[in-house]
């Protein structure tokens, strides 16, 4: 088998290997009301004990708003009582804003770790 034709093989098992790995969130985009509900689903595919919510205002970095290590909830001390969130098993969470405000305008992004990444 020629050198180029080896090394083509395996980069792309290699490349197929993080295929099925991903964090995803549903909705992609969402518009709301002022005073309603919005829910934020986010799902990952591998098995990580932490999942993270963050928020991201225009022209700023992004916010850590919560994060869940295995099924214990861990708030930010400046995170609004209008953030809920659930996790029911390992592959979901959801990040719920109870009376949608101006001030929610922002990008949601979720992520998820093996472990809590945070330093003590």
């Amino acid at each position: 088998m020629d050198a180029r034709l080896l090394y083509c093989v395996i980069f792309c098992l290699l490349a197929a290997a993080f295929v099925d790995t991903m964090v995803m969130q549903n909705p992609r985009y969402k518009v709301a009301r002022v005073g309603k509900p919005v829910n934020l689903i986010c799902s990952q595919t591998m098995d990580h004990d932490s999942m993270f919510w963050y928020q991201q205002k225009p022209n700023q970095g992004p916010k850590l708003l919560l994060y869940y290590y295995d099924s214990n909830l861990n708030r930010e001390t400046d995170t609004s009582d209008n953030f809920q969130s659930s996790r029911h098993n390992t592959s979901f969470c959801s990040l719920n804003i109870t009376s949608a405000g101006l001030g929610d305008s922002a990008m949601y992004l979720c992520a998820s770790s093996r472990g809590t990444g945070l330093q003590q």
